[in-house]
């Protein structure tokens, strides 16, 4: 979405994204919610991703990949919610390119259902587990 005039390491520091979610306040809160669904918060279907994988894991016994799981996505908390303080928490953009926004309404739509998708993964996530439950059981009858 946001495509750089220039390219090379300059162009890929998180300052130069400074005031893009004001700039394109749509397109802001979606990658917002997306930065938060890949940190694990809830009510994103991230959450309750991390929820059940760790979940099974330790189920299965296996305490100590469940603890680097969950150290890990401590961990990248820090990285994900860096992109959103770029994008609303700073004032000036580092030197160096600025991104330009490349507007089309196929990106708008595909934003839009995708932040739909996230939530109500989050929101209700219940009925895409018996989704996917019933999924699985059937290839048990081959």
């Amino acid at each position: 979405f946001l495509e750089r005039r220039e390219g090379g390491a300059e162009s890929e520091r998180y300052g130069s994204y400074a005031g893009a979610g004001f700039k394109h306040p749509a397109r802001g809160l979606a990658m917002t919610v997306f930065m938060i669904a890949l940190a694990g918060m809830p009510p994103t279907g991230g959450f309750f991703g991390k929820l059940y994988v760790f979940s099974s894991a330790l189920d299965a016994g296996e305490l100590s990949l469940v603890l680097v799981g969950v150290f890990g996505s401590v961990v990248s908390v820090y990285y994900y919610l860096r992109v959103v303080v770029a994008f609303y928490m700073r004032d000036v953009p580092l030197p160096g390119p600025t991104p330009t926004a490349t507007h089309s309404n196929q990106l708008t739509l595909g934003l839009a259902i995708s932040v739909v998708a996230v939530l109500a993964l989050g929101i209700f996530p219940s009925r895409w587990v018996e989704i996917a439950q019933s999924a699985v059981g059937s290839l048990n009858t081959f």
